[in-house]
């Protein structure tokens, strides 16, 4: 018996066949403080190059469109105290 606050575990409706499902990895999670990146072919900038790597240390709201994002990364090589900052599509997760 299970305690009021536990439920059970579900029952298999397909008689305990196993059924594919959908990765976690496959959907998209918004990247978050903390995450480790990298920098795409997408990124279109002069001081950095893609592949270079970094943890995320600020997410920004962008303003423009509405709702677009941009990260704030310490990346591995350097040293600066002012950390660039990247829109999603410039980045991947490592």
């Amino acid at each position: 018996m299970f305690p009021d606050n536990i439920c059970p575990p579900p029952s298999n409706p397909n008689g305990g066949q196993n059924v594919k499902t959908e990765s976690l990895d496959s959907v998209s999670q918004p990247l978050q403080v903390g995450d480790r990146v990298r920098l795409t072919s997408k990124y279109q900038g002069r001081q950095f190059t893609p592949g270079e790597a970094g943890t995320i240390v600020t997410v920004l709201s962008a303003g423009f469109p509405r709702g677009m994002r941009a990260y704030q990364v310490r990346l591995d090589d350097g040293e600066a105290t002012l950390y660039p900052a990247f829109y999603e599509e410039e980045l991947e997760r490592e």
